[in-house]
């Protein structure tokens, strides 16, 4: 979900030596579009055959390809947050994906979600209230329920609360699912966001310095102003193990 960490997560990442991360390039969504043209979207999922699977993943190994991305040279990871909800189309075109999970407390992913000055478009439309973000994490991450339930799926699960106490041990995880080890430069979170030159998310400040504590369990400072959201939020703070 948006708001969860997948920045900072993202440097980290994109700091191995054989990572490169696709950072929020819409590079998925021509294979929705195929799918939708045919048979339509999700239902025309079911129906897809052998030779148009293969024509999409082409389709997708060309998108990333011309947004400047080999494949074949290293791993690449593709961060858009809410291609959370196209995981069934994901599964069904490359069923030996590998998938990261970026969680934060939901409460403060919501707030923070609410509080960011996003740039207006149909799905930042939902953060303008707090009672409309609550609406669509509860959509989304209800739809991931579904996905993990009924998807034979490979996912590894980082916490941003873990991340900024211990990037190292966060991610171990990740970099088993994605049989990689931990690389020394990973740890210059800082030194890789300069690096870079450019950052895509609203989140650059916030990762161009040193790690900090402030922004976890930011939504206890607000609690009075989100009785009306928490009912709504309080099934997925148990079901992530979040107090």
């Amino acid at each position: 979900f948006p708001r969860s960490g997948t920045t900072l997560l993202d440097q980290f990442l994109d700091a191995h030596g054989d990572i490169q991360v696709i950072e929020e390039l819409p590079v998925l969504l021509p294979l929705r579009n195929e799918v939708q043209a045919d048979g339509g979207y999700p239902e025309g999922l079911a129906d897809l055959s052998v030779e148009k699977i293969n024509e999409l993943r082409a389709l997708y190994l060309s998108q990333l390809e011309e947004a400047g991305f080999d494949p074949q040279a290293k791993t690449v990871i593709n961060k858009l947050p809410l291609n959370i909800i196209h995981v069934g189309l994901i599964a069904r075109i490359f069923p030996e994906a590998r998938i990261i999970l970026a969680l934060r407390h939901p409460v403060d992913a919501v707030l923070s979600c609410f509080m960011q000055d996003f740039q207006l478009n149909a799905s930042m439309a939902y953060f303008l209230t707090l009672k409309d973000s609550a609406a669509l994490y509860e959509a989304v991450m209800s739809l991931w329920g579904q996905y993990r339930d009924m998807l034979s799926l490979n996912v590894a699960e980082v916490r941003y609360e873990d991340l900024i106490a211990d990037p190292k041990a966060a991610l171990a995880d990740t970099l088993s699912l994605l049989e990689l080890s931990w690389e020394e430069g990973q740890g210059d979170h800082v030194a890789h966001a300069h690096a870079r030159g450019s950052i895509r998310t609203p989140s650059y400040g916030q990762v161009t310095q040193p790690l900090y504590d402030r922004a976890a369990d930011r939504w206890r400072r607000y609690e009075t102003h989100l009785e009306g959201v928490l009912p709504r939020l309080v099934p997925f703070v148990r079901a992530f193990g979040y107090d």
